[in-house]
């Protein structure tokens, strides 16, 4: 009696086992880059109405950090581009992780911390944004298109360090993309130097038809709020100066922190960015 006890158990259990399936959120890829000269890679999401055969185009997302944010975007991605929410639309989402952040998020190299002080043999990172462009642009891009039916939408979203990079990117290479979102920017890396950037070369480019969204967090303590949102404002008022050639759309979200400021941050920009 035992024993068929047993097997009963072991049977009910295999079935359980070859009864469960996988949820399935999006696909992982590799790409090899010449430029960066190492293998990069990144997540894709399809709409659930994907069909690769019709002659029907998508939008598409780029959000970096896509191996911390991804999930979360893909859901709500889901969530607010079908029903009657309607809110964005449906979009093909792809989700890159960088190798090195600092690295390939920040143009310059710089050895400065947060409090614009130089600590004892601190030594210089970053300053790899341009090559990281130019990855995006020459690789991953072209990839993409070659892999998916893409419309001229283009959407990127960049949180902190990634966030510098999305506004680096807004200011020399525009018309990669149509839409940006940022996210609390690490505008005080380097001693704010991308407000030099933005000063120097937001008149060079073409920027027409652009939208921009730019949400900072502003809960956090009075020593970050002097630093940080000090040079925040000093980039926005340069970039409503020139604002007739684009669409920029600011908020403070005095409620979150640097580090929870994501999810309500890339709900309202959604909103934002795509309303009637």
């Amino acid at each position: 009696m035992i024993r068929f006890f047993i097997c009963i158990l072991i049977f009910l259990f295999s079935y359980s086992l070859r009864g469960q399936e996988d949820f399935i959120i999006g696909k992982a890829y590799t790409i090899d880059s010449s430029i960066l000269v190492e293998t990069c890679h990144y997540w894709v999401s399809v709409p659930t109405d994907y069909d690769a055969d019709s002659k029907q185009s998508y939008p598409l997302i780029i959000l970096l950090d896509g191996e911390k944010y991804f999930p979360v975007v893909q859901g709500m991605k889901h969530m607010y581009s079908s029903g009657k929410t309607g809110l964005m639309p449906a979009a093909i989402l792809v989700g890159l992780k960088s190798n090195d952040r600092t690295r390939d998020f920040t143009p310059t190299a710089s050895a400065m911390g947060r409090d614009g002080k130089v600590m004892q043999d601190a030594q210089p990172m970053g300053g790899g944004s341009t090559a990281y462009m130019r990855f995006i642009r020459e690789e991953l891009l072209p990839a993409l298109e070659r892999q998916y039916p893409l419309s001229d939408q283009r959407l990127l979203i960049g949180h902190s360090y990634a966030g510098l990079f999305a506004m680096s990117t807004f200011i020399s290479q525009p018309t990669l993309f149509t839409h940006y979102l940022i996210l609390d920017p690490s505008v005080w890396w380097d001693n704010g130097c991308i407000i030099e950037q933005t000063t120097a070369k937001l008149s060079e480019s073409d920027h027409s038809n652009q939208k921009i969204y730019i949400g900072f967090a502003t809960k956090e303590s009075q020593k970050r709020l002097n630093l940080h949102m000090d040079k925040a404002d000093k980039l926005l008022s340069i970039l409503h100066k020139k604002e007739d050639t684009y669409q920029l759309i600011s908020h403070r979200f005095t409620n979150e922190s640097h580090g929870t400021i994501f999810i309500p941050g890339f709900l309202d920009g959604i909103k934002k960015l795509y309303e009637q």
